[in-house]
């Protein structure tokens, strides 16, 4: 089965190497704060600037060559990181107040989601899997989350 996952793992487009950053940090995908284009009615160009939807459909068929997915990643990614980052002294329990841990909030709905799309997973990088099942039991253990186990 290892072999299988190795050789699937190097036929995906992620296998691919990249080439290795010389400052070491994370980059994200520039999305400017305000657009300006030449000739544009100046109306356009306010709904334009409010409205970021034809700005993200741009980003995601030029960047992500229309692979939605991938933008959703970088835009988890980015979400995570910032919690680490700001976190950084008090922990990122120190930013979550109570209704970000009832058990009816965004975060316990998204990992009611996400476990399942994990754990039932025909093929699954063997780290990822670990530390799935191990989040998944520590939001069991110390927030009394309950998860549907008949799915998993």
């Amino acid at each position: 089965m290892e072999k299988a996952l190795i050789k699937q793992l190097k036929n995906t487009k992620f296998s691919k190497p990249i080439e290795k950053s010389q400052t070491g940090g994370c980059y994200y995908t520039l999305i400017p704060r305000v657009v300006k284009h030449k000739g544009m009615h100046s109306e356009d160009l306010t709904i334009m600037n409010i409205d970021k939807m034809q700005l993200l459909e741009s980003i995601l068929t030029t960047a992500y060559e229309g692979d939605e997915d991938s933008l959703l990643g970088e835009l988890q990614f980015t979400f995570v990181a910032f919690l680490d980052t700001s976190a950084a002294d008090k922990g990122v329990t120190a930013l979550l107040d109570e209704s970000w841990l009832s058990s009816d909030s965004f975060l316990h709905h998204l990992c009611k989601d996400f476990f399942p799309l994990v754990l039932e997973a025909p093929v699954i990088y063997g780290d990822l899997l670990i530390w799935t099942r191990k989040l998944k039991e520590l939001l069991k253990d110390s927030l009394e989350w309950q998860f549907n186990e008949n799915r998993l």
